[in-house]
């Protein structure tokens, strides 16, 4: 069998097989546990500018009716947003990708819709 350093190998046992590579299965263990925090911190960015995003919008500190993508992507940077860690692109408008973007917003009155087209 090989070991890690890909030199072939001649184990008695198991268990030498085991301790042979229990430092090697640690180590990629480790590298796979920073990748996932990294993965998770970069979509909770991601989600926390969402909300914020449709919070602004029903306060009304954002304005994105009749406006274009560049227009609401200045608008996006004058308020402070992060680009999109998920996907790492350089636009700032990544909760508006699809064509259509549907917003619901809830009031004394009721239900009112609004549709963002792009």
């Amino acid at each position: 069998m090989f070991d890690d350093k890909d030199v072939l190998q001649k184990y008695s046992t198991i268990e030498d097989i085991f301790r042979a590579f229990f430092d090697v299965r640690r180590q990629k263990y480790l590298e796979r546990r920073e990748h996932e925090l990294l993965s998770m911190s970069e979509r909770l960015r991601f989600i926390d500018n969402q909300v914020r995003f449709v919070d602004e919008i029903i306060s009304g500190d954002i304005v994105i009716e009749k406006k274009n993508r560049s227009e609401i992507t200045a608008q996006l940077l004058e308020k402070g947003f992060d680009s999109n860690p998920v996907k790492a692109k350089k636009n700032l408008v990544f909760f508006c990708c699809k064509a259509f973007a549907r917003f619901t917003v809830l009031g004394d009155t009721g239900h009112s819709s609004f549709v963002l087209r792009l």
